[in-house]
């Protein structure tokens, strides 16, 4: 058995050694053995790159000098307006190095519900200035019950808005009143 091993490395040797002779030291027609240069045959042969697999997805996979031109692109390219898009559409440019268009993707605007920003708010704005939430009213003025608008601030909202100018709020109409009960007035006036 050990004998039929060693045969066996001795021919894959003689083999491997064969085929390294032949390939590195081609005979000539004298029998005699020429070296051939790489630069005589240089435009026969063409090198391979190797990839590891991280690597490999950043590269073109092509030999230098290679164009990427005559391989195919198969990219999708849509072409999308702004009418057919809720928010509108914008450019971009595909792997293939087209210019296409697509929807405004406003997904992650959450709470963002307003196409502008209403008058006497200021706003943050989502998407670009797509959508729109108010973020504070002007002086005097607070968010509606709806989020959707500032209205004049009432007496409910703010107690001072009487106070300063003397007066008592209703909270039944949001008004300042000179009086809401007995106790609001003086002198023995009655409150009417």
């Amino acid at each position: 058995m050990r004998l039929i091993r060693y045969c066996c490395v001795a021919l894959f040797l003689v083999i491997c050694l064969s085929a390294v002779k032949v390939s590195a030291f081609p005979l000539s027609a004298g029998g005699n053995s020429a070296v051939s240069s790489i630069a005589e045959n240089s435009g026969s042969y063409q090198l391979s790159k190797v990839y590891f697999l991280p690597d490999w997805g950043g590269s073109k996979l092509s030999f230098e000098g290679e164009g990427d031109e005559d391989k195919p692109c198969n990219a999708s390219c849509p072409s999308k307006s702004d009418s057919e898009c809720p928010y509108g559409a914008e450019e971009y440019v595909n792997s293939c190095g087209e210019t296409c268009s697509r929807c405004i993707d406003c997904s992650n605007c959450v709470g963002y519900k307003l196409s502008f920003c209403p008058d006497k708010a200021q706003c943050s704005d989502c998407c670009n200035g797509k959508l729109f939430k108010i973020s504070s009213c002007a002086s005097g003025y607070t968010v509606n019950a709806a989020g959707d608008g500032c209205r004049e601030k009432i007496c409910t909202d703010d107690a001072k808005i009487c106070t300063d100018d003397g007066f008592v709020c209703d909270s039944k109409t949001g008004k300042c009143v000179e009086c809401v009960t007995k106790n609001d007035c003086s002198g023995g006036q009655e409150c009417v």
